[in-house]
């Protein structure tokens, strides 16, 4: 049978937050052992000092879905390291009321709740994405099934030398209408951090052609494949 052996992160009095290591037999905490556990502590502590200062990113309603979403996936990356942190040494948090502030403890508490927080947010944006910048979604999927494979290089071997990406964009609709649906403020910024359609995600490639649908070319840009899905 397995036992586990849990140490006390805090004070005796306090009674709340543990590390635990999970298998092998009970033993009495050796020097050793409450080193590693201290260097667990000390760790959180200098990552993660206090939820206060952790992260000074403000996600607004008036934040663009893109830019909101780019957000909370890089601070849900930056909640996540403390526990993944504890996984890679089979350590886990045992929480069942939350810490003192200011405990290496509460810092790693807050994380994980923030994390969940996030987690579900993410979801919203999503949806936000998929309702306001990404119109008919089915349409747009038999545009793309007739006409090429969502990363189709134009330049590569055997390929047509004008068209990019699942909805065979040229240069001058990529940097028309990239920019303004994808946020930057020019082609030349879009194309240094995303390069061509090619390297965008399907998700970035419908709603830049849905932003130019929206924006008087409608489903004309691709008179055969949109024939074909009736939608002219």
């Amino acid at each position: 049978m397995a036992y586990k052996l849990a140490i006390l992160i805090d004070e005796p009095a306090v009674g709340l937050s543990y590390i635990e290591i999970e298998g092998g037999q009970p033993k009495m905490p050796n020097l050793k052992r409450l080193l590693v556990v201290g260097f667990a502590v000390v760790t959180v502590g200098l990552i993660f000092s206090t939820p206060a200062t952790a992260h000074r990113v403000r996600i607004t309603a008036e934040t663009p879905l893109l830019k909101r979403l780019e957000l909370q996936k890089h601070v849900l990356k930056h909640t996540s390291q403390t526990q993944f942190w504890f996984a890679r040494r089979s350590f886990r948090l045992l929480q069942l009321r939350r810490p003192p502030l200011g405990t290496a403890a509460y810092a790693l508490w807050w994380h994980i709740k923030q994390e969940r927080w996030l987690r579900r947010e993410i979801g919203e944006t999503n949806k936000l994405i998929r309702t306001n910048l990404m119109g008919d979604i089915p349409a747009w999927s038999c545009i793309h099934r007739y006409e090429a494979t969502w990363h189709y290089d134009k330049d590569a071997p055997g390929h047509n030398g004008t068209y990019d990406g699942g909805l065979q964009m040229d240069l001058e609709f990529q940097s028309t209408y990239g920019p303004p649906a994808l946020g930057f403020k020019s082609w030349s910024a879009l194309h240094a951090a995303k390069g061509t359609a090619d390297r965008w995600t399907p998700r970035e490639q419908i709603i830049v052609a849905e932003y130019a649908r929206r924006n008087g070319r409608g489903y004309y840009p691709w008179p055969n494949t949109a024939r074909y899905c009736g939608l002219i």
